[in-house]
């Protein structure tokens, strides 16, 4: 058992009109560990809350605008670890999922908030989401472990964001 720590970038990409946004992810939480052998493998379980802050600039007739989302998760990966005998190195993978505990998105025009919206009150957002995650880790000590991770959804977060074509 232990503490997990997290920064990392994060990438939504929109397959209704091309409208990506980007930005910073940090979590927190714990993590337990159960070994299924002596050496290589374990399955581990984690609860982290997430926090994410989005954005996407662009223009409108000429004037700069932009949208910002801010979230809160609480993630629960389910994750297996494989390491080579006397490696410092492990490599992991499993599913996640996300339960969204705050979702709000504002939108900005000529700096001016035009819009300001909680998309889960809204009905917007899905309450849950689910993800793949991959990805190795390096042991520094035999208590501390720096993993990087590549998480991809294989939800649709905000299906429900345009009704009949319109936001």
């Amino acid at each position: 058992y232990g503490v997990h720590a997290g920064v990392g970038s994060i990438q939504f990409i929109s397959d209704e009109d091309g409208n990506d946004m980007s930005g910073l992810s940090w979590n927190g939480g714990l993590v337990v560990s159960f070994p299924l052998n002596d050496y290589t493998a374990s399955f581990e379980i984690e609860a982290l809350l997430n926090y994410r802050l989005l954005n996407r600039v662009y223009e409108i007739n000429g004037e700069s605008a932009k949208n910002r989302i801010q979230q809160y998760t609480i993630e629960i990966p389910l994750l297996l670890k494989f390491a080579p005998m006397n490696s410092r190195f492990q490599f992991l993978f499993g599913p996640q999922m996300a339960v969204s505990v705050y979702d709000h998105l504002k939108i900005y025009n000529k700096g001016e908030t035009v819009k300001s919206e909680d998309l889960l009150e809204s009905s917007a957002r899905e309450p849950i989401d689910w993800a793949l995650v991959a990805g190795m880790g390096i042991m520094a000590n035999p208590h501390v472990i720096f993993d990087f991770r590549f998480v991809v959804g294989i939800s649709d977060m905000y299906s429900n964001l345009y009704e009949g074509g319109e936001y």
